[in-house]
């Protein structure tokens, strides 16, 4: 897992997982006056780059420069270094108050930032933690997803396993409920994915986590009929000009390859559009989107990953199903038929746990965090 600071300097961006090491890089920099208004910090797990101004842990640096005449009414109190979130329990993204030292935030399910050292800033940055970023959208690697993903449900086996069970249940539930499941898809969709977002945020999600969202329900509604409008137009044309080229078919053959062609360009098509907009729903939940913003949000961060896309979202989850289908065959030959059926079920929720952990992190990752 990559979970790093990333300081932009210019156009350039480089990433270290040492605190001290990028605030000696920013006092390298005020103390060379360059850039000193221009320094972009982004906190590890984190998609939005901030002011180094504006961060707790760098507001002491820059103190003097923002003293003014008013400042020497300033009470005591508040000309005191601010405290880190996890000291006084305020949380730094939300800003809700939560009890002393609690280790996360009961508002937004984030950690706290562990308590910051005293920085003695050194002008010459050689530290070999830090290196400089090339390219944003592609720093992740394969083995740091599937890594994450499986120490996340080692952790918790029990709480995911009653969230695949519930979503079971909850599913099997919509088949029997055919216009009601209009509202409670996007209703369950939006509480399972925001559990999912909240854990690959470092965050420790609950059963209220479900509801914590539900005021994106028309947003969701409103992606479903666009996805789903989409993708029957495109169909639709391409029926339309399939028949026309089976229409000149003049024999079996013609027909068969004319076929087999429509089915592979199809799939092709069909599968590149899925992979650059499968993070619309996500993005919805997570960024409190509408349905077209997600949707280009989903397009715009998976420029250039296609390859790494391809192996997590669709060759991982058929390899996990493939081990499991062979354990399923041994334990139902050596055992019993009947184990085999249990461990079917079972191995199947945590095939989609699994999928799903690596799909929000993928998503988390994508988004440079």
């Amino acid at each position: 897992m990559n979970n790093k600071w990333k300081i932009k300097i210019g156009e350039k961006v480089y990433k270290s997982e040492q605190l001290e090491t990028v605030r000696r890089l920013i006092q390298k920099i005020k103390n060379e006056k360059k850039f000193s208004d221009n320094i972009q910090v982004m906190r590890p797990g984190q998609r939005e780059w901030k002011d180094a101004r504006e961060i707790e842990e760098f507001e002491d640096m820059f103190l003097m420069d923002n003293l003014t005449l008013e400042d020497e009414d300033a009470s005591e109190e508040e000309k005191k270094e601010p405290r880190d979130g996890s000291q006084d329990g305020k949380c730094s993204k939300c800003g809700s108050v939560n009890p002393p030292d609690s280790a996360y935030c009961d508002f937004c399910k984030l950690p706290f930032t562990k308590k910051r050292e005293s920085a003695q800033p050194d002008p010459d940055v050689n530290d070999s933690s830090f290196s400089e970023e090339e390219d944003e959208n592609n720093d992740f690697s394969i083995t740091d997803v599937l890594k994450f993903s499986f120490n996340k449900i080692k952790e918790r086996p029990l709480f995911f396993a009653a969230v695949m069970l519930f979503a079971a249940v909850f599913s099997y539930m919509l088949d029997f409920l055919f216009f009601v499941s209009i509202i409670l898809g996007p209703f369950f969709t939006i509480g399972f994915l925001n559990i999912f977002i909240i854990t690959s945020r470092g965050g420790r999600a609950s059963f209220s986590d479900f509801l914590s969202k539900i005021h994106l329900i028309i947003n969701m509604i409103g992606l479903y009929f666009i996805s789903g409008g989409v993708t029957f137009m495109f169909l639709a044309v391409v029926f339309i000009i399939f028949r026309n080229y089976v229409g000149g078919a003049r024999t079996v053959e013609d027909l068969i390859r004319f076929h087999t062609t429509g089915i592979i360009i199809i799939s092709l098509v069909v599968g590149y559009f899925y992979m650059r907009f499968f993070f619309a729903q996500i993005a919805l939940v997570d960024r409190e989107y509408g349905p077209i913003e997600a949707l280009t949000y989903s397009w715009s961060i998976t420029h250039r990953s296609e390859l790494k896309l391809l192996i997590i979202m669709i060759l991982m989850p058929l390899l996990l199903t493939g081990v499991l289908a062979l354990l399923v065959y041994l334990f139902s030959s050596i055992v019993s038929p009947g184990a085999g059926n249990y461990i079917w079920v079972f191995g199947m929720m945590y095939v989609v746990c699994f999928s799903t952990t690596s799909y929000t992190f993928l998503y988390v990752k994508l988004e440079g965090g």
